[in-house]
This record gives C-alpha cells, sequence and structure tokens, in this order.
C-alpha cells in the first residue's frame, strides 16, 4: 500500500487538527468549569474524556495520534521532569 503526498498530509493535518482540539477542549474545561474542582487537576465535570470518543468515531487513527501528542503537550506542565516514563505512558494510554 503506497501513500500519496496528498494522503500523507492530510493525515499530518488530520493530526495536527485533533490534537489541538483536544488541547483547546482541555483549557476550555479548566476555564468552564474552574469552580467545580474537586483538587487540583479533578474536576467533577470533564467533558474531554467524551470529546476524545468522538474524535476518534469521527477522524480515527489520525484522532487517536493527535490524542497523544496532546496529552504529552499538556502533560509536560503537569509532571515533573524526572518521571519521563509516566508522561510517555499516560500519553500512549490516553491516544
Amino acid at each position: 500500500m503506497t501513500y500519496s503526498l496528498r494522503e500523507a498530509l492530510e493525515t499530518a493535518a488530520l493530526i495536527l487538527i485533533s490534537g489541538l482540539l483536544f488541547i483547546a477542549f482541555f483549557d476550555v474545561n479548566d476555564w468552564a468549569f474552574a469552580d467545580m474542582e474537586y483538587r487540583e487537576g479533578v474536576n467533577w465535570i470533564f467533558l474531554p474524556a467524551g470529546f476524545r470518543v468522538v474524535l476518534v468515531l469521527v477522524m480515527g487513527l489520525p484522532a487517536s495520534v493527535g490524542i497523544m501528542l496532546g496529552t504529552w503537550f499538556i502533560d509536560r506542565e503537569g509532571f515533573q521532569a524526572s518521571q519521563p516514563s509516566l508522561i510517555l505512558l499516560n500519553g500512549v494510554v490516553s491516544g
């Protein structure tokens, strides 16, 4: 199975779009439900979990890769630099 340049660019665009949408939805959730936060990083309402399912159903495998990359981007602030394996595994499991 060979891929043309156009298909590769479309797949890359889907990965980028899904990653950016996931990051944006994560930030919107933090902004909208900041008052309902149980503990730091733990919300009673967490919309990105449902949005993750929608992305994968609509975009397929490129969305999974985008979610993985988006999770890595979000986790770079939350975890310490001494835990790179935890950041890696969290992204893989999320995507």
